[in-house]
C-alpha cells in the first residue's frame, strides 16, 4: 500500500491531472444521469385488448384469441402469453425476455404480428389495442369525492370544477373519471 502513495507522491503532475479527470468524469456522469421524480419506467410488457360485441367467452376464445396468439407464437423473445376471453372481449398479455437486448424490436414484431391477424369476424370492427405497459400507465394520485349531505346532481358539479381545476395545474398530464352513476 504504501508503493502506491510513494508512486503518486513522486509524481505530482500525474496525481494532479488523475485527481482532475476524475472529477471532470464524475461531473460529466452526475450531469448526464436521467434525473425525474416519477421516471417512464418499462415493464417489458404488452395488452393486447380486442373487442367483439355480443360474442360469448368461447366465440372469443375461437375466433379471436386463439388466432392472436398462434401469429405471436413465432416471435422470438417473448418469454410467456397469458389470456383471457371474456364476454365480448379478448385480452391477451404478453411478457418479454429480461435478456432481450432490443425490446423495441420485439415489441414492433409483436405489432406486426398482431397486424398480419386478417380473419377476425365481420364484427370486430375496430383493431385490436396494443399497449405497453409502462409507469406512464397507472394515475400517481388518486382522488375520491363523495357526500353524504350533498346531492349528486351537486356533487357531480363540484367533481367536475375540480377536474377543471386539477387540468389548469402544471405536470399533470391527464385526467380521468370512474364512479359516475348514470343521470
Amino acid at each position: 500500500m504504501q508503493s502506491f502513495f510513494r508512486f503518486f507522491a513522486s509524481r505530482h503532475t500525474f496525481a494532479n491531472v488523475f485527481t482532475i479527470m476524475v472529477i471532470l468524469i464524475g461531473l460529466n456522469s452526475f450531469l448526464g444521469i436521467q434525473r425525474a421524480p416519477y421516471p417512464v419506467v418499462d415493464f417489458g410488457e404488452m395488452l393486447i385488448i380486442t373487442q367483439y360485441p355480443g360474442a360469448s367467452p368461447e366465440d372469443v376464445e375461437l375466433n379471436v384469441t386463439n388466432k392472436i396468439e398462434d401469429e405471436i407464437k413465432g416471435v422470438p423473445g417473448i418469454k410467456y402469453v397469458d389470456s383471457w376471453s371474456n364476454e365480448n372481449i379478448s385480452t391477451v398479455h404478453i411478457m418479454i425476455e429480461t435478456d432481450v437486448k432490443d425490446t423495441q424490436k420485439v415489441k414492433d414484431d409483436v405489432r406486426n404480428a398482431v397486424n398480419n391477424v386478417t380473419d377476425l369476424p365481420p364484427e370486430v370492427t375496430q383493431l385490436p389495442q396494443i399497449l405497453d405497459l409502462t409507469t406512464s400507465m397507472f394515475p400517481i394520485i388518486e382522488v375520491g369525492l363523495s357526500s353524504t349531505k350533498l346531492p349528486y346532481k351537486e356533487l357531480r358539479e363540484h367533481a367536475r370544477l375540480f377536474e377543471k381545476k386539477l387540468k389548469n395545474v402544471s405536470g399533470v398530464s391527464s385526467v380521468s373519471r370512474f364512479g359516475y352513476r348514470d343521470r
